[in-house]
């Protein structure tokens, strides 16, 4: 009996010790490759600062496209990819309302990725086309109600931040009263407000207070 449990013993320690062994060689072919992988020669970017694209009017996007392209001439490969990898480490040259732009690309793009062709048409589209303010103030003023107050505001803030033009508060305050519910809208008319986070307050506040 103990010669039994001995010779059980010593195979159990066997086969730990085989499977440990084994568990080493693993890990040390992955340390390899990642030692190889980090030993691959990389485009080193360059050391003066890359192009930057403000989204302003002045902006020049052609020259920064190009300059861009010329800067990261390293990364041809990754251009060229259909993945989002260049455009994303291109987001980073972006101004505020740029970047903004790109983010709402993003999620309209859901799980497609932004190629360095579709992030260059998708620009063109928003800073080249003279009428996009047009554009935009009319999907306002033409806005729907929507299942909620919170909905329509969500709408409406989101299509103002896109339309790139510092409009005064009485006008935008005109445009948030012209879809909402009758009843909200005149409420929100007879107690006029001087701006236009104050407005949507207000509007907030009368359609929380209505009976569920």
């Amino acid at each position: 009996m103990l010669a039994q449990m001995l010779q059980f013993a010593l195979q159990t320690t066997q086969q730990q010790s085989a499977q440990m062994s084994q568990l080493l060689t693993q890990t040390a072919q992955i340390q390899q490759q990642i030692l190889q992988a980090q030993s691959r020669p990389r485009p080193a970017r360059k050391k003066s600062d890359p192009p930057r694209f403000e989204g302003r009017d002045d902006d020049d996007l052609e020259l920064w496209i190009f300059s861009t392209e010329q800067y990261y001439t390293d990364f041809q490969a990754e251009m060229q990819e259909a993945s989002s990898s260049f455009s994303d480490m291109v987001f980073a040259n972006l101004g505020v309302d740029a970047q903004a732009w790109y983010r709402d690309v993003k999620i309209s793009q859901r799980t497609s990725p932004i190629t360095w062709q579709v992030f260059k048409e998708r620009i063109r589209a928003r800073y080249l086309d003279q009428d996009f303010k047009y554009k935009t103030l009319t999907k306002i003023y033409e806005l729907k109600p929507g299942k909620s107050q919170q909905e329509y505001t969500s709408k409406f803030l989101h299509l103002m931040s896109q339309a790139d033009t510092e409009l005064p508060e009485v006008v935008k305050r005109w445009f948030f009263q012209q879809n909402m519910r009758s009843d909200t809208s005149g409420y929100v008319s007879r107690n006029v407000s001087d701006t236009l986070e104050k407005e949507i307050d207000l509007a907030q506040r009368f359609e929380d207070a209505k009976p569920a």
